[in-house]
């Protein structure tokens, strides 16, 4: 019984969380898959050694090759995690207060539920180490998504100046300035030799 009320529960999760997922648009899955992905493989090692190290336990699976954290990964943070980005990104202050309010949630109200249900629950970690850690993935998914997946390619840059991308990209503004400046000095400086020649 309790096995099918893990099952049902978790699976619920998962079934809710992907069915929003087509509202979120495929412009922003498809900005915000990778730092997602990026997050979702360092929650897998970190499921690991705390498997290893009883930081938290999930006592009934919902299936035999599924365990109740993936499912959660799999469903409501996979989802979670793309509609916070879909509303906050480029606010680092907005996103982390988001993050905050949703993490804070499910550390407290929502864990101690599923504690009473016997489904999860903390081990030698503390409900604030959980909440710690929540908090410092959500700043590493943004760091990453800034650093890594947003920081313009100075190649794909250069291109982007002669097809007036600038004016829809205004990082790029600076970039084709200081190119312009580059190759106009060059050429000013090609003439007065040619001249002197």
């Amino acid at each position: 019984m309790r096995k099918n009320r893990s099952a049902r529960i978790f699976g619920g999760m998962m079934l809710l969380s992907w069915l929003t997922i087509p509202f979120i648009g495929r412009q922003h899955i498809k900005r915000y898959s990778s730092s997602t992905m990026f997050i979702s493989f360092l929650i897998m090692v970190e499921s690991y050694i705390a498997e290893k190290k009883k930081w938290w336990i999930f006592p009934n699976p919902p299936h035999p090759y599924l365990t109740g954290e993936a499912a959660l990964l799999l469903g409501p943070f996979l989802a979670g995690s793309l509609w916070i980005k879909k509303f906050t990104y480029g606010h680092f202050g907005r996103n982390m207060l988001l993050n905050a309010i949703v993490d804070t949630f499910f550390v407290y109200p929502f864990q101690r539920a599923m504690s009473r249900a016997k489904l999860f629950r903390v081990g030698t970690f503390k409900e604030y180490h959980l909440l710690g850690i929540f908090l410092l993935k959500a700043a590493l998914m943004y760091v990453y998504q800034h650093l890594v997946v947003e920081k313009p390619k100075p190649q794909r840059a250069f291109l982007a100046c002669y097809f007036n991308a600038s004016d829809v990209i205004p990082e790029m503004k600076c970039f084709c300035k200081n190119t312009y400046a580059i190759n106009n000095g060059i050429e000013e400086r090609t003439t007065a030799e040619n001249s002197i020649g």
